[in-house]
């Protein structure tokens, strides 16, 4: 699955950890996350990833934002992180 979907977006690698069989699919480069937000905008999650979604969303927009200072954009990810859903958080899709 992960090699249809790094073939259908055109970006990323995919890596295989051979003692937990566990594979990973990784995107380095910000500016194809886009590609990644853009879906994800498009179809929502249904659980609460969406919220985690949202949070990597934030982070990347604070990133990308060069009129933040590094020691700011530290701080705005910072208390990013420790955000935490509501008891009972239902995505809002």
């Amino acid at each position: 699955m992960l090699y249809f979907i790094k073939s259908r977006l055109g970006v990323g690698n995919i890596k295989k950890e051979n003692k937990t069989n566990i594979f990973t699919y990784k995107i380095r480069d910000r500016q194809k996350l886009a590609h990644i937000i853009n879906i994800f905008d498009r179809y929502p999650l249904l659980t609460k990833n969406y919220f985690d979604y949202l949070k990597f969303k934030e982070a990347y927009t604070i990133l990308e934002n060069t009129n933040l200072s590094k020691v700011k954009q530290d701080e705005l990810i910072y208390a990013l992180v420790r955000k935490v859903p509501s008891e009972g958080y239902i995505s809002p899709a």
